[in-house]
Protein backbone atom coordinates (compact mmCIF):
# COMPACT_ATOMS: atom_id res chain seq x y z
CA UNK A 1 0.00 0.00 0.00
CA UNK A 2 2.79 2.26 0.84
CA UNK A 3 3.71 2.11 -3.10
CA UNK A 4 0.52 3.21 -3.90
CA UNK A 5 -0.11 7.12 -4.53
CA UNK A 6 -1.56 9.52 -1.83
CA UNK A 7 -4.62 9.61 -4.36
CA UNK A 8 -4.66 6.15 -4.41
CA UNK A 9 -4.98 5.10 -1.33
CA UNK A 10 -7.43 8.23 -0.44
CA UNK A 11 -9.60 6.66 -3.38
CA UNK A 12 -9.38 3.47 -1.75
CA UNK A 13 -10.49 4.73 1.61
CA UNK A 14 -13.61 6.10 -0.21
CA UNK A 15 -14.39 3.38 -1.93
CA UNK A 16 -14.19 0.78 1.08
CA UNK A 17 -16.25 3.48 3.01
CA UNK A 18 -18.88 3.64 0.16
CA UNK A 19 -19.06 -0.64 0.44
CA UNK A 20 -19.64 -0.28 3.98
CA UNK A 21 -22.95 2.11 3.95
CA UNK A 22 -23.99 -0.18 0.89
CA UNK A 23 -23.85 -2.89 3.32
CA UNK A 24 -25.65 -1.17 5.94
CA UNK A 25 -27.81 0.39 3.81
CA UNK A 26 -28.75 -3.30 2.91
CA UNK A 27 -29.92 -4.19 6.08
CA UNK A 28 -32.17 -0.85 6.71
CA UNK A 29 -33.70 -2.11 3.30
CA UNK A 30 -33.86 -5.69 4.85
CA UNK A 31 -35.53 -4.62 8.29
CA UNK A 32 -38.09 -2.27 6.76
CA UNK A 33 -39.42 -5.68 4.82
CA UNK A 34 -37.21 -5.50 1.50
CA UNK A 35 -38.50 -2.52 0.92
CA UNK A 36 -38.07 -2.08 -2.88
CA UNK A 37 -37.44 1.94 -2.69
CA UNK A 38 -34.35 0.94 -0.83
CA UNK A 39 -33.46 -2.05 -2.21
CA UNK A 40 -33.64 -1.21 -6.13
CA UNK A 41 -30.69 1.55 -5.54
CA UNK A 42 -28.80 -1.14 -4.12
CA UNK A 43 -28.30 -3.46 -7.41
CA UNK A 44 -26.90 -3.59 -10.69
CA UNK A 45 -29.60 -4.26 -13.60
CA UNK A 46 -27.18 -7.40 -14.04
CA UNK A 47 -27.30 -8.52 -10.51
CA UNK A 48 -27.37 -12.06 -8.99
CA UNK A 49 -28.90 -12.61 -5.77
CA UNK A 50 -29.22 -15.90 -3.99
CA UNK A 51 -29.74 -17.88 -0.71
CA UNK A 52 -30.10 -21.46 -0.14
CA UNK A 53 -33.64 -22.33 0.59
CA UNK A 54 -34.38 -18.49 -0.90
CA UNK A 55 -33.72 -19.75 -4.83
CA UNK A 56 -31.73 -17.59 -7.15
CA UNK A 57 -32.78 -14.16 -8.95
CA UNK A 58 -31.53 -12.04 -11.82
CA UNK A 59 -32.02 -8.39 -12.26
CA UNK A 60 -32.54 -5.72 -10.27
CA UNK A 61 -36.53 -5.74 -10.70
CA UNK A 62 -36.40 -9.58 -9.89
CA UNK A 63 -34.42 -9.53 -6.80
CA UNK A 64 -36.28 -6.45 -5.50
CA UNK A 65 -39.59 -8.27 -6.33
CA UNK A 66 -38.45 -11.35 -4.54
CA UNK A 67 -36.89 -9.90 -1.62
CA UNK A 68 -40.06 -8.34 -0.78
CA UNK A 69 -42.49 -11.34 -1.34
CA UNK A 70 -39.75 -13.40 1.14
CA UNK A 71 -41.25 -10.51 3.32
CA UNK A 72 -44.50 -10.72 2.60
CA UNK A 73 -45.35 -14.10 3.31
CA UNK A 74 -42.10 -15.61 5.25
CA UNK A 75 -39.79 -13.28 7.38
CA UNK A 76 -42.37 -11.08 8.32
CA UNK A 77 -40.24 -9.05 10.75
CA UNK A 78 -36.66 -8.92 11.12
CA UNK A 79 -33.80 -7.40 12.77
CA UNK A 80 -30.28 -7.68 10.58
CA UNK A 81 -26.70 -7.18 12.41
CA UNK A 82 -24.13 -7.09 9.55
CA UNK A 83 -21.33 -8.00 11.18
CA UNK A 84 -17.70 -7.55 10.45
CA UNK A 85 -17.02 -6.45 6.68
CA UNK A 86 -14.07 -7.30 4.77
CA UNK A 87 -13.81 -5.02 1.44
CA UNK A 88 -11.17 -6.02 -0.75
CA UNK A 89 -10.66 -3.72 -3.59
CA UNK A 90 -9.82 -4.70 -7.13
CA UNK A 91 -6.45 -2.70 -8.65
CA UNK A 92 -8.67 -0.33 -10.45
CA UNK A 93 -10.91 0.41 -7.64
CA UNK A 94 -14.11 0.04 -9.77
CA UNK A 95 -14.96 -3.59 -8.53
CA UNK A 96 -14.40 -5.20 -5.12
CA UNK A 97 -15.35 -8.34 -2.90
CA UNK A 98 -17.15 -7.96 -0.02
CA UNK A 99 -17.61 -10.72 2.86
CA UNK A 100 -19.42 -9.97 5.82
CA UNK A 101 -21.52 -11.93 9.13
CA UNK A 102 -24.90 -12.35 9.73
CA UNK A 103 -27.09 -12.41 12.92
CA UNK A 104 -30.23 -12.05 12.55
CA UNK A 105 -33.29 -11.66 14.72
CA UNK A 106 -36.28 -12.49 13.04
CA UNK A 107 -40.55 -13.11 13.14
CA UNK A 108 -40.77 -16.33 10.38
CA UNK A 109 -44.26 -17.27 9.44
CA UNK A 110 -45.45 -20.26 8.48
CA UNK A 111 -48.41 -21.18 6.98
CA UNK A 112 -51.31 -21.72 8.91
CA UNK A 113 -49.51 -21.28 11.69
CA UNK A 114 -48.50 -17.99 14.05
CA UNK A 115 -45.40 -16.31 13.23
CA UNK A 116 -42.47 -17.73 15.46
CA UNK A 117 -39.20 -15.88 16.38
CA UNK A 118 -35.87 -17.41 15.23
CA UNK A 119 -32.20 -17.02 15.07
CA UNK A 120 -30.60 -16.55 11.93
CA UNK A 121 -26.68 -16.73 11.45
CA UNK A 122 -24.52 -17.04 8.79
CA UNK A 123 -22.39 -14.76 5.98
CA UNK A 124 -22.56 -13.14 2.92
CA UNK A 125 -20.13 -13.19 0.00
CA UNK A 126 -20.40 -10.52 -2.41
CA UNK A 127 -18.98 -8.34 -5.69
CA UNK A 128 -19.73 -4.80 -6.05
CA UNK A 129 -18.81 -2.39 -9.02
CA UNK A 130 -18.59 1.44 -9.20
CA UNK A 131 -21.12 2.42 -11.15
CA UNK A 132 -21.92 6.72 -12.26
CA UNK A 133 -19.81 7.14 -9.08
CA UNK A 134 -22.24 4.69 -6.91
CA UNK A 135 -21.30 1.56 -5.48
CA UNK A 136 -23.72 -1.86 -6.17
CA UNK A 137 -24.06 -4.96 -6.01
CA UNK A 138 -23.21 -7.07 -8.94
CA UNK A 139 -23.88 -10.47 -6.77
CA UNK A 140 -25.00 -11.51 -3.61
CA UNK A 141 -24.84 -14.75 -2.14
CA UNK A 142 -26.21 -15.86 1.54
CA UNK A 143 -25.16 -18.69 3.16
CA UNK A 144 -27.22 -19.27 6.06
CA UNK A 145 -25.37 -21.36 9.10
CA UNK A 146 -27.87 -21.48 11.61
CA UNK A 147 -31.93 -20.91 11.19
CA UNK A 148 -33.14 -21.89 14.97
CA UNK A 149 -37.00 -21.66 16.12
CA UNK A 150 -37.07 -20.31 19.51
CA UNK A 151 -38.39 -22.18 21.94
CA UNK A 152 -40.34 -19.04 23.81
CA UNK A 153 -42.10 -16.93 22.22
CA UNK A 154 -41.24 -13.13 21.57
CA UNK A 155 -42.31 -10.24 19.26
CA UNK A 156 -41.01 -6.85 18.84
CA UNK A 157 -41.86 -3.98 20.81
CA UNK A 158 -43.57 -2.31 18.02
CA UNK A 159 -43.48 -2.64 13.57
CA UNK A 160 -40.53 -1.40 12.21
CA UNK A 161 -41.10 2.24 10.28
CA UNK A 162 -38.45 4.16 8.43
Amino acid sequence: MASRSLEHRIAALEAIEAIRRVVGTYAHGADRRNDPAIMSGLFHDDGVWEAEGFGRREGRDEIVAHLAAIAAREIIWSLHYMVSPVIELDDDLRQASCHWYLWELAQVASPGQAPRAHWMAGWYRSRLRLDRDAWRFSHVRLELQLVHACAETWAPMRPTSG
